[in-house]
């Protein structure tokens, strides 16, 4: 058997019980549950935020980079939360916090896992 000679830092190991899960890209690593951490909650809210103030600082028209940069970056959170059971924090996000401008633009699937660009 090889031996790597790896060495824990001192300062950076934390243990805790398995209960209080694991945090690991973006989530919460629970024995039987998986949960998206507030901050992923956060940060899309945010960017949802960011996308509302530009929409309404170009008084509602937005070109085609903006439209694909939206969807890059919108698609992208709805493409991780869609892997967890997150189905009424998708369904809010996108009918409670996106503005109703966006919709001219975009539409939603069925189960609001991705944004759609409706044809000009």
């Amino acid at each position: 058997m090889a031996e790597l000679f790896l060495k824990l830092h001192p300062n950076k190991i934390y243990l805790q019980h398995f209960s209080k899960g694991v945090s690991f890209l973006g989530t919460v690593i629970k024995p039987y549950r998986i949960y998206i951490k507030n901050q992923t909650k956060g940060n899309f809210y945010k960017k949802i935020q960011y996308w509302n103030k530009l929409l309404a600082d170009k008084q509602g028209k937005l070109d085609k980079e903006d439209c694909n940069q939206f969807l890059s970056s919108i698609n992208s959170y709805l493409g991780i939360l869609k892997h967890y059971i997150t189905y009424k924090l998708r369904r809010k996000m996108l009918t409670q916090n996106l503005s109703l401008e966006f919709w001219k633009y975009f539409n939603y699937s069925n189960d609001y896992d991705k944004l759609i660009l409706k044809n000009p």
